[in-house]
C-alpha cells in the first residue's frame, strides 16, 4: 500500500491542478505580472501598465492606456524538468518491471531518490488573463479587468522512518478587479496622486499535509470555496527636486487589504474520495486561518525617465521596494523584504533586470502590434534569510491587446 501511494503521488503531482499544503509564497489574491517579476519584483513607485490592478491603484492616473482581449502566463520552479526526468528515467521503468518484484536494496533506493528530489518546494502558477483595460481622462485614471490564477505547490520532506510527508496545496482565484487614481496636482496639492482599488474574489483551496504511512488509496482531497470583496488603497507623490533631473523620482506606498471581510469557507465537494465530517470540519478551521489574505503593504522609491515621442523610450527607470505585513510565509529577515529592479522599453524590446530578495532576476519582451510574449527568470527565498531555502522559476506569457 504504500509502494502504491507513492509511487501515485509521485506520477501525479506534476500534474496537480489544485491540491498542497505548504503556504504558498502569499496569500493575497492578485495575478502576477510578468514585468514586475523580471524586474526584481519592485513596481510600487513606477507606474507600468497594469501595475494599478494589483500593485498600486495610484498608478492608474499615469500608467499609459492599455487593453489585453486576452492572454496566460505560466510560471514553474526550475525543479520540475528534474521531476520529470526522474519519473522517466527512474520511476517510470521500476513500475514497469512491477514494484513488488524489485529487491530491497533497489526499493530503498527508489525511496532515497524520491525525497531527494522531492526536499524541495516545487512550485506551479498559472494565471489567465481575461479582457482588462486602463485609461485616463485628465488627472483621472480608471480601469476594470477580470483575472484568474492558480497556485499549486508540493513537496516530500522525510517525514520519519524514511518515509516522505507528502504536502501539498492548491490556491486558485477567480477576481474582478475595479481601480481608479487621481492626479491631486490639478486639485492644488502639488505632486500627490491617490487610487483605490475594489476586488471581489472567489477562492477555492485543497490541501494535504499526512505521513505517507498514513494515506489510504482512497484518500480524499475535500474542494473548499469562499468569497470576499476587498480593497487596496495607493498612493504616489513625486518628490520637488531642487536640481531638475530628466524624468521624475516617486515614492509610492500600497496598502493592500485595508478593507474587506475575511473568507469564510464552505465544501464545494472531494476532488477524491469522501470527506467525513470531524476532518472536514478541521480542514475548514484550518483554511479560514491559513489562506486568510491578511493586510500588507508595500514602500518605494522610483525613478522614471521622461517619454519619448514616437516609442523611441518609454517605461524606463529603476525603483526599490520594502514589503511588509502579515501576509509573509515566515518571519524573513529585513533583507528577505527589499526588491529592487530596472526597466527600458524601446518601441517593441523591452529589456528588466533586478534583485529579488537577494536573488537575480532578468526580463524581456517583444511586442507587436496586438501581439505581445514576454519572459522572466527570477528567484524566491522561501526561509527566514536569503541563501536559506532559495528556489528559482522561469515565467512566460502570451497576451493579446494594445
Amino acid at each position: 500500500m504504500k509502494r502504491f501511494t507513492l509511487l501515485l503521488s509521485l506520477l501525479l503531482c506534476p500534474f496537480l491542478t489544485a491540491s498542497a499544503q505548504q503556504k504558498p509564497a502569499t496569500t493575497r489574491a492578485f495575478a502576477p505580472n510578468i514585468g514586475v517579476l523580471g524586474m526584481g519584483n519592485a513596481v510600487v513607485a513606477l507606474p507600468t501598465r497594469g501595475s494599478a490592478f494589483f500593485f498600486n491603484p495610484a498608478h492608474a492616473a499615469h500608467a499609459k492606456r492599455h487593453i489585453t482581449f486576452v492572454g496566460v502566463q505560466l510560471a514553474a520552479s526550475s525543479t520540475l524538468p528534474d521531476q520529470i526526468s526522474f519519473f522517466k528515467d527512474d520511476l517510470q521503468p521500476a513500475i514497469d518491471e512491477g514494484i513488488d518484484n524489485l529487491d530491497s536494496e533497489r526499493l530503498n533506493a527508489l525511496y532515497d531518490q524520491t525525497l531527494a528530489i522531492g526536499q524541495k518546494a516545487t512550485r506551479l502558477n498559472i494565471t489567465a488573463l481575461a479582457p482588462s483595460a486602463g485609461f485616463k481622462a485628465g488627472p483621472v485614471g480608471l480601469g476594470i479587468g477580470f483575472f484568474g490564477n492558480a497556485n499549486v505547490s508540493y513537496r516530500f520532506p522525510d517525514g520519519g522512518g524514511g518515509l516522505p510527508l507528502v504536502q501539498v496545496t492548491g490556491l486558485a482565484d477567480a477576481m474582478a478587479v475595479g481601480t481608479a487614481g487621481i492626479d491631486l496636482s490639478k486639485f492644488g496639492v502639488s505632486g500627490l496622486t491617490v487610487g483605490l482599488t475594489a476586488k471581489y474574489t472567489k477562492r477555492y483551496a485543497t490541501f494535504k499535509n499526512k505521513p505517507l504511512d498514513a494515506i489510504s488509496d482512497t484518500e480524499p482531497f475535500a474542494l473548499l470555496s469562499a468569497n470576499r470583496v476587498s480593497a487596496d488603497i495607493g498612493f504616489l507623490y513625486k518628490l520637488p527636486l531642487v536640481n531638475k533631473l530628466p524624468g521624475t523620482v516617486n515614492v509610492g506606498l500600497a496598502l493592500y487589504d485595508v478593507a474587506g471581510y475575511p473568507f469564510s469557507f464552505t465544501h464545494e465537494g472531494d476532488l477524491q474520495g469522501t470527506s467525513d465530517p470531524v476532518t472536514l470540519a478541521q480542514d475548514i478551521e484550518f483554511a479560514n486561518t491559513f489562506f486568510a489574505a491578511e493586510p500588507s503593504f508595500r514602500l518605494g522609491v522610483g525613478y522614471t525617465l521622461p517619454k519619448i515621442p514616437g516609442g523611441l523610450l518609454d517605461e524606463t527607470g529603476f525603483t526599490i521596494d520594502y514589503a511588509g505585513g502579515k501576509d509573509l510565509p515566515t518571519d524573513q529577515a529585513f533583507l528577505a523584504h527589499i526588491s529592487m529592479g530596472a526597466s527600458v522599453r524601446v518601441k517593441v524590446l523591452s529589456a528588466r533586470a533586478g534583485l529579488n530578495q537577494g536573488y537575480p532576476t532578468v526580463g524581456g519582451g517583444l511586442h507587436l502590434a496586438f501581439f505581445h510574449v514576454e519572459y522572466a527568470y527570477y528567484g524566491v527565498e522561501n526561509g527566514r534569510y536569503p541563501g536559506q531555502l532559495p528556489s528559482w522559476h522561469h515565467a512566460a506569457q502570451i497576451r493579446f491587446g494594445l
